[in-house]
């Protein structure tokens, strides 16, 4: 496998409060990142990592490190923030990220949301930028994708080379996270 840097953009809209995936989405979107955390991490000990937080605005949680406690304590630490959906925002800021870190093309950003982007510059927008720095867009939804979403999840990654899983339904969690594992993290 060959890694480069990972920015982890997670989901901290209102609508993450949302019980259908137990406890409820932000749980399920914060134990995938402790997961996809320990699977890089255990792969490629030298791949840093950061954390991103979005819903109308998006902000930094931490910076690119290759420490798992403190990206494990970061993860723990994540809350609800506020209304609305902005992903580009997010992106924007894993892209800032990325390039203060001098980070490597072929860096990946991964979105972990339940969707309903509504707020912010589109992905698409952004999607462009990403792709002029040769950084991968990966997107991973809890539930149903709205139309709108779709219009801005498809193009995104198909300009950047990036892959979108959809987990309908709790009981699909594991098939899907081992889908990711294989599809983002191939060796």
């Amino acid at each position: 496998m060959k890694l480069y840097d990972v920015v982890l953009c997670i989901d901290t809209s209102y609508s993450v409060r949302s019980r259908d995936f137990p406890p409820n989405r932000l749980s399920v979107l914060k134990e995938l990142a402790l997961r996809i955390v320990d699977y890089i991490l255990s792969k490629e000990p030298f791949v840093r990592i950061g954390i991103v937080c979005f819903y109308m605005y998006a902000y930094p949680i931490i910076d690119l490190t290759r420490n798992r406690d403190e990206l494990v304590e970061a993860i723990n630490s994540i809350e609800v923030m506020g209304e609305a959906t902005a992903p580009g925002e997010a992106v924007k800021e894993a892209i800032d990220m990325l390039i203060l870190n001098r980070s490597p093309s072929g860096s990946r950003i991964i979105i972990l949301t339940d969707g309903t982007f509504n707020y912010g510059i589109d992905l698409p927008t952004v999607a462009e930028y990403a792709r002029r720095r040769s950084y991968h867009i990966d997107i991973i939804l809890l539930g149903k994708p709205s139309k709108g979403d779709s219009s801005w999840i498809n193009p995104t990654i198909k300009m950047t080379g990036g892959i979108y899983i959809n987990i309908h339904s709790p009981k699909y969690l594991e098939k899907h996270l081992n889908e990711l594992f294989t599809k983002i993290f191939a060796d």
